[in-house]
């Protein structure tokens, strides 16, 4: 069930609301993002070329290294939608022997689980599953959202999907164990919260190929600050310290593929992240998803993160401490990037947004959480 976005409460550029805690606005009601980021956002021709060569040569080199190997790259899938559109057009229009890890976590809906298995079928890729706890993983977030619920911060909401990290370590673990020399990544620019990423890359794609965005001086340069911020959380939260082995393996070994400890630890295997390369279209994600049968979670009201019942819960949360969800932050985000309008986002919060029951219910009933823990009040009415 969806809700009626208020249009005077968000930024008059993108629709970030004005309850955001990370977003301040001019007196245009203009966000921060939005006024410090250039009028036109869409990469130049010469810019789309050189991406375009770039991943021409990235996947020539996947498939030399491939040679007299059981399979050129492996790639994490979890029944979304990124990751089916990527391990399609691998396979369909790059025509790469692909291995496929996948981690069902407790929070996945049967139908993404079932998304998995038609789609290797279809697409004729082996599957093969990622050695990850389970029970381990629910505990962790019931944990964590339990502390959110006794001190309302995010920092535990967020710290409730640490567990999903270690995919990263498992999908470098099963390319060395299968002699695969890289490994593929589904991720793009748009999907940001708070507009990080947006930061990172508005200056119109001046950093050219993917690459040296993701390269070991800049990586080992975020470790450093996300180990900064997580020693001023632990001086915050003393609650923490029991969980500090799971804040440095979530945030600082295997928090993205692009770690230091992971390019140190698995030197010899590459990452391609795909659509920073190759330009990620909701028209041909679509169009992906409808030729392997892909069907949307009951509940879901977008396609996006419907592979996990807890980012639904999470945004459920955010709303209350931070004022804001990630779909906000994707919705801005693609307006900034000028691949929506503003009309066009606001018509989406219409229907996509907003706390869905069923989804929530259900991470709920998994996370099996105390009675008497104060939630918030689980309404489909939002007046952001």
């Amino acid at each position: 069930m969806s809700v009626s976005p208020n249009q005077d409460g968000r930024c008059t550029h993108c629709v970030i609301p004005r309850t955001a805690a990370h977003a301040t606005f001019n007196d245009d009601g203009v966000c921060d993002v939005c006024a410090s980021a250039p009028p036109q956002s869409n990469m130049s021709e010469d810019k789309v070329r050189e991406n375009a060569e770039a991943l021409r040569k990235n996947i020539e080199r996947i498939k030399e290294d491939g040679k007299n190997r059981p399979y050129d790259c492996v790639v994490g899938i979890s029944g979304g939608r990124d990751s089916t559109y990527l391990l399609h057009e691998l396979t369909r229009k790059h025509n790469l022997r692909c291995l496929a890890a996948y981690y069902r976590t407790p929070f996945t809906p049967e139908k993404c689980h079932q998304n998995v298995l038609r789609l290797t079928e279809r697409l004729n890729t082996p599957l093969v599953n990622m050695n990850i706890s389970q029970e381990v993983h629910q505990k962790i977030a019931r944990e964590m959202v339990v502390l959110w619920a006794k001190t309302r911060k995010s920092v535990y909401a967020n710290m409730a999907c640490a567990e999903c990290k270690i995919v990263n370590g498992e999908i470098f673990h099963i390319a060395k164990k299968n002699k695969a020399k890289w490994v593929v990544y589904g991720s793009n620019a748009v999907e940001s919260f708070g507009g990080a990423s947006w930061r990172r890359t508005s200056d119109g794609q001046s950093e050219g190929a993917a690459d040296r965005r993701f390269s070991f001086s800049r990586q080992m340069s975020r470790m450093l600050k996300i180990a900064q911020k997580g020693t001023e959380l632990l001086v915050l939260s003393p609650a923490l310290w029991k969980y500090l082995w799971l804040m440095f393996r979530g945030s600082i070994l295997y928090l993205s593929p692009d770690t230091p400890y992971l390019k140190l630890r698995y030197h010899s295997i590459h990452v391609l992240h795909y659509f920073y390369l190759a330009g990620w279209t909701e028209a041909g994600c679509e169009n992906a998803l409808k030729e392997v049968g892909w069907e949307l979670p009951y509940g879901s009201g977008t396609s996006w993160r419907a592979d996990c019942n807890y980012a639904a819960f999470k945004d459920y949360l955010f709303q209350e401490t931070v004022g804001t969800t990630y779909y906000d932050s994707l919705l801005s985000n693609m307006i900034r990037n000028g691949m929506i309008t503003r009309e066009e986002a606001m018509r989406r919060l219409e229907v996509e947004a907003g706390v869905f029951p069923e989804k929530v219910k259900a991470a709920m009933d998994i996370l099996d959480l105390p009675e008497g823990l104060s939630l918030p009040t689980l309404s489909t009415n939002d007046e952001r």
